[in-house]
């Protein structure tokens, strides 16, 4: 394969690769499905494009293909710690004083989630959403940061070296490296 067949197929995933991580921000439902969607397809095409796991990567089309893999794996496990690190700040310093006249609302309609409907609980919560989410808005957040941050700046960056790779027609030197 030439050099421009394979810069057009390291593109094309890298193509793949934006429209999945764009998708993935945006907050409706059919667009976080669709990027799995995408996500997913991405992940089969570079496994197949990448081909055995040891070998040299000689090709750019396969150096970049593990560096996407390798980017992948890399936000997963980063947005799992940052996820973790979020949680345990908002857990820690979120204010419920806004919600208690609706907690004791939503008390007496019992512990059986049978006898529960979440038309009901809507209800009975709705009054103190505005109240709560205004309450806790800095700590909110500061939590979202703390779990979307790094990893943010992380796909941005490696989608953004390796894209400027594979339009110079360069390889990936060590598509292996975290960072």
């Amino acid at each position: 394969m030439t050099d421009t067949a394979q810069k057009s197929k390291a593109i094309s995933v890298y193509a793949l690769f934006g429209v999945t991580i764009v998708l993935t921000l945006i907050p409706v439902m059919a667009a976080g499905f669709s990027s799995l969607i995408l996500a997913i397809t991405l992940i089969i095409v570079t496994y197949k494009m990448r081909g055995e796991k040891d070998a040299a990567h000689k090709t750019l089309d396969e150096s970049h293909a593990s560096y996407i893999l390798r980017s992948i794996a890399g936000v997963s496990i980063l947005m799992t710690i940052t996820l973790g690190l979020g949680i345990v700040y908002l857990l820690g310093n979120i204010d419920y004083a806004a919600f208690e006249p609706c907690a004791q609302n939503l008390a007496s309609l019992g512990t059986d989630p049978a006898d529960i409907s979440n038309a009901a609980v809507m209800q009975l919560a709705a009054p103190c959403i505005d109240g709560f989410i205004a309450a806790n808005k800095a700590v909110l957040i500061k939590s979202m940061l703390i779990t979307a941050l790094l990893p943010l700046l992380y796909i941005g960056w490696r989608f953004v070296y390796g894209v400027s790779r594979a339009l110079k027609k360069q390889r990936i030197d060590n598509p292996y490296k975290w960072i």
